[in-house]
């Protein structure tokens, strides 16, 4: 009998979920000479040793906000309009440079795009916006929209078939052998499919400080699909630094 998959997405019947991880980066340490030989190792090695600063990179809400306040919820399927909008950020200590990644299954006939946002006053013809209700207790609200001129972030799918709608289920896939091994009885539809953005350039740090925040708007858009029964489709967003 084979084992079970390493990851099977698991499919629940309820309206949209978002799974957000971060990017968790391990500052290095070095490693010196035996005790009695510090003092003579240290001295030869004083000016060729490089201290690095450490860097993190995190997935946020609006507001500079945890990502647990990301609420990817209240999709009306009949809605005319065709989409709806979230915002979500990227934040990061000493990082030049960025690469995120969206995996989601195809449950639903649900398609995802991504913009770069501004937070401010809307200018009146944007082409996307979401208003913000901090979870501090304040209620405060900050509004972030796609500006006129803006383009969608650029980036490739890894993982999918010739027509480019669903996962490969080929199992020597490097994709579908990470996430289910040997394990070759996996519903096309619960497959994770694999977006992957062009490297991103930070932001401008914060004054004062090596912080910067980035946001994202998420479009979710269902092309004419006009019902509310749908199972869930499951979305994880993670980002990595890609700084030299």
């Amino acid at each position: 009998m084979k084992n079970r998959p390493k990851s099977l997405l698991n499919i629940i019947p309820i309206s949209v979920k978002l799974l957000i991880i971060s990017g968790i980066f391990v500052i290095s340490t070095i490693s010196f000479a035996p005790s009695y030989g510090w003092f003579s190792y240290i001295k030869s090695t004083l000016g060729i040793s490089r201290i690095e600063n450490p860097t993190s990179i995190n997935i946020t809400s609006g507001k500079k906000e945890s990502y647990m306040c990301i609420e990817l919820a209240g999709l009306d399927l009949s809605d005319e309009s065709g989409y709806k909008d979230f915002v979500f950020g990227v934040s990061g200590l000493n990082v030049k440079s960025y690469r995120f990644q969206l995996a989601y299954t195809t449950n639903n006939q649900l398609n995802y795009s991504i913009y770069h946002a501004v937070e401010g006053s809307r200018p009146g013809n944007e082409i996307g916006y979401v208003d913000y209700y901090s979870h501090d207790g304040l209620n405060t609200l900050t509004t972030y929209y796609i500006p006129s001129n803006s383009s969608l972030v650029s980036g490739n799918f890894l993982n999918t078939n010739s027509s480019a709608t669903l996962a490969t289920n080929d199992p020597n896939d490097e994709y579908y052998e990470k996430t289910y091994d040997d394990y070759d009885y996996v519903n096309e539809f619960a497959m994770p499919i694999y977006w992957q953005s062009e490297l991103v350039m930070a932001g401008e740090e914060e004054e004062g400080t090596d912080t910067f925040f980035d946001y994202y708007i998420l479009r979710v858009s269902w092309d004419g699909v006009r019902q509310n029964n749908k199972e869930t489709d499951i979305i994880y967003i993670t980002a990595r630094n890609e700084s030299a």
